[in-house]
């Protein structure tokens, strides 16, 4: 690994992979296996759902130049690691995938993972500040995913934009590397906002029970001078010192006597954590439904494919029978549609007569499809 060019997603995963032995280490020798398992989850989610799924186009792509080379050869090095540090648990799957990765290509390895040795960390891949700028990439995603949720906004549909407030060290590091975040959400443009009053609207809700048990008949005064109040100013007391002073009385309001309520601003939805705050402008126009609409039939006609056993490589042409709405969208994004499915044409027809006819649904319009490899 040290003769090949590593991209930034390969030091960091072969960094959490260091971690992960470190750890792993220390689980052994306290026998907390329930703890060496939970964060064995948590690292194999590192690499199927952000390493591999992150890097399919540098695995996928026909040239074998450096950087595939240095995909394949970084996750292939996490595998046996990850393995080897796991088998003493699962000592039969693992057993079988070492025969598969390891056996199979190196007569002179040792016969069995159980008798190879425990993996030891490599200092060279060590580095603490990647894999926290990585994870809060992670985290900003997570919650995007979230705040889509939420407006029931599925990822295939493109987004104009997305607030971010970070209370993080390393903020240079996300905004050197936002691209990730834009095409994990599938959102056109991030903006990083430098205080979390831009774009959440705080609702403060009183707890009666706790209040009412301090001051007693004073409660409603209390209460009183509480929604009289700009709630910024009782939230950031509270942050910042875990209590408010009412001024000119001697009220004071701590974290357990109210609920803090976060909104987003008009158009937008809101999901945060306690360091980030994003931020989704839920609104649509024309240009984003459309791109949403030809996501939709790229995605169906990729399963097409698949089920009609086409190789990855195959080019094919499309006939297809739909609304003047559904082939106006089609047009808009022609270039991008045709590259994400190898289509050298597609053409519009009123009846296809010819061929296997597959039948698809997008937005309750039915779309007729005739899909044939260009020779």
């Amino acid at each position: 690994l040290n003769d090949v060019d590593l991209s930034m997603l390969d030091k960091w995963i072969l960094a959490k992979i260091n971690q992960f032995i470190d750890k792993s280490n220390l689980y052994y020798e306290k026998f907390e296996l329930f703890k060496l398992m939970k964060e064995a989850s948590i690292v194999l989610d590192d690499i199927s759902n952000w390493y591999v799924r992150r890097n399919r186009r540098r695995f996928w792509k026909s040239e074998n130049d450096e950087d595939k080379i240095g995909a394949y050869l970084t996750l292939y090095t996490i595998l046996i690691n990850y393995i080897k540090i796991v088998s003493p648990v699962i000592p039969f799957i693992t057993e079988k995938i070492y025969e598969n990765l390891v056996l199979s290509i190196d007569s002179s390895a040792p016969s069995s993972i159980h008798l190879t040795d425990f993996p030891k960390i490599n200092k060279d891949f060590v580095d603490l500040d990647l894999v926290e700028g990585v994870d809060a990439i992670k985290e900003i995603v997570s919650l995007g995913r979230s705040a889509r949720n939420k407006a029931n906004l599925k990822i295939r549909q493109p987004l104009s934009d997305i607030k971010v407030f970070i209370n993080n060290e390393n903020l240079d590091f996300i905004k050197n590397n936002q691209s990730q975040i834009l095409e994990e959400l599938n959102i056109k443009k991030i903006d990083f906002v430098n205080s979390e009053h831009k774009i959440v609207e705080y609702e403060l809700k009183p707890n009666f029970n706790n209040i009412g048990q301090k001051y007693g008949k004073n409660t409603k005064d209390v209460v009183a001078l509480l929604k009289s109040t700009d709630v910024s100013i009782i939230i950031d007391a509270l942050k910042d010192k875990g209590e408010y002073l009412i001024p000119n009385t001697e009220f004071f309001i701590l974290t357990e006597d109210v609920e803090i309520v976060e909104n987003g601003i008009e158009g937008y939805s809101l999901s945060s954590n306690n360091q980030i705050i994003v931020s989704l402008n839920i609104h649509l126009n024309k240009t984003l439904i459309n791109e949403g609409l030809v996501r939709d039939l790229i995605r169906k006609v990729q399963d097409l494919r698949k089920n009609l056993d086409f190789k990855v490589e195959d080019r094919i042409k499309i006939d297809i029978s739909c609304s003047d709405n559904i082939y106006s969208a089609i047009d808009d994004n022609l270039e991008y549609f045709n590259n994400e499915t190898l289509c050298m044409n597609i053409e519009k027809s009123n009846s296809i007569n010819s061929g296997k006819i597959h039948k698809i649904n997008i937005n309750s319009e039915n779309i007729l499809l005739l899909i044939n490899k260009v020779l």
